[in-house]
């Protein structure tokens, strides 16, 4: 707490954090009287600390703005993120702080999002796993102690399409596959990965897995 003292007949306060943070340091009142004095120091502590709060505030929002950008730099798909979150996320629980997110707020976020939003339960999987990921790295980068995201089955749901027959209609015909692994406006590393699964059923994981050597 400020406090105040008498220096050559006028008095001083002793406020915290007014140039460093955590340090004290003297600041003239330019009150010769003692209340008048000490209702100064008060108030500018007052105002110091509610400026302190507010830089040292990190909502959600502001870590998913620091978080895409170490995404992109790490090349992950960055942009599919930021649109679920923007879409789906930020509108909701953006602006809440980030040390005060609960579980309660993402059980009810996801739930707005299956029965009021209607999305498919994959689709909410995909954005649930876009919080957890960005809340998992908020934890090794000592922002938050522990993650919130603890949901389990019953509040995600079965992994499902919204129209559950649509897959069997999903496939290439010839055309489209031949342009998938032959067409140049396609980075060569895709169009492999994309033989590697019309011509030989390959999933992607076991393609990734793959060396020249075999």
């Amino acid at each position: 707490m400020a406090s105040i003292f008498l220096k050559r007949g006028r008095w001083w306060a002793r406020i915290k954090g007014d140039k460093a943070p955590g340090k004290w340091s003297s600041v003239p009142t330019h009150e010769t009287d003692e209340a008048k004095a000490k209702k100064f120091a008060l108030a500018a502590q007052k105002a110091i600390d509610s400026r302190a709060v507010v830089v040292n505030r990190l909502t959600f929002r502001a870590w998913i703005a620091e978080w895409l950008i170490r995404r992109a730099e790490s090349d992950h798909d960055w942009k599919k993120d930021r649109g679920r979150l923007d879409n789906h996320v930020l509108p909701v629980i953006g602006d809440i702080e980030l040390t005060e997110l609960t579980p309660k707020h993402l059980v009810d976020l996801v739930h707005a999002l299956r029965f009021k939003t209607k999305l498919a339960n994959r689709t909410v999987r995909n954005v649930y796993s876009v919080i957890a990921a960005a809340l998992r790295d908020a934890t090794f980068d000592g922002k938050i102690k522990q993650t919130p995201c603890t949901l389990t089955d019953a509040h995600l749901g079965d992994v499902s399409d919204k129209d559950p027959e649509w897959r069997q209609g999903a496939v290439f015909d010839r055309d489209e596959a031949e342009q998938l692994i032959s067409d140049p406006r396609i980075p060569l590393d895709r169009r492999v990965v994309y033989a590697f699964g019309l011509l030989a059923g390959l999933r992607i994981g076991e393609a990734a897995a793959l060396r020249w050597r075999h």
